[in-house]
């Protein structure tokens, strides 16, 4: 009988699959987690009490020499942060800036699409972004894990704040209503306030996420 695993808050597939020293593609694709691949569809998108079964171990052989050494690499050992710097819709290209994560520091600059991207631990959960521009530093903490399914009402309050329509991600149903109209309306869909499929995938392909 495979094991299986109820999803805690901030954990992705990479993650699950380190704490249980197999492969993401293993759990992911394993038959008995079809319905979840089917409701969730990104693995890396999972939400606080999905519950995945984790296949029993099937030790992969390999046949080596025995008189010479051998380097063995583990894959989907890290994750990539992404993250797009825009303003009013245009990409904020060539900004310098600090990238903290956990303990570790990282320096770069921003791309032609303004972005930057930087590999991390499965395990890191806080960060910070320093953004240096002529107008002075900007500093935005960062939460890694923690973005729940588009189709829950968490992960929409979070991908409408994160892109800036949301002032507030515990806003009532007012202010959430109103943020989903200014999205709506932007991206030339249907303004009704409320988050019909239409409006779930668009901000999905905004979000990146």
């Amino acid at each position: 009988m495979p094991r299986t695993h109820t999803v805690d808050e901030g954990e992705d597939i990479v993650s699950i699959a380190q704490k249980y020293r197999t492969y993401a593609d293993a759990i992911w694709k394993f038959p008995g987690n079809a319905k979840l691949r089917e409701q969730r569809q990104n693995p890396f998108v999972l939400n606080p009490g999905d519950v995945l079964q984790i296949p029993d171990d099937d030790p992969k052989k390999v046949a080596v020499a025995t008189d010479k050494k051998h380097t063995f690499r583990r894959k989907n050992v890290k994750e990539t942060l992404i993250i797009f710097l825009e303003r009013n819709g245009k990409p904020r290209a060539g900004l310098p800036y600090v990238l903290t994560v956990e303990d570790r520091r990282f320096k770069g600059s921003t791309g032609s699409d303004g972005k930057l991207e930087q590999a991390v631990l499965p395990t890191d959960r806080k960060g910070k972004l320093i953004v240096k521009t002529p107008d002075g530093d900007e500093e935005y903490p960062l939460e890694l894990g923690f973005l729940d399914p588009v189709t829950e009402d968490s992960g929409l309050r979070a991908r409408l704040y994160n892109l800036g329509y949301l002032l507030d991600e515990g806003a009532d149903e007012r202010g959430l209503e109103a943020a989903i109209e200014r999205f709506q309306f932007k991206h030339q869909l249907k303004v009704t306030g409320q988050a019909d499929n239409r409006t779930r995938l668009k901000l999905v392909e905004m979000h990146r996420s």
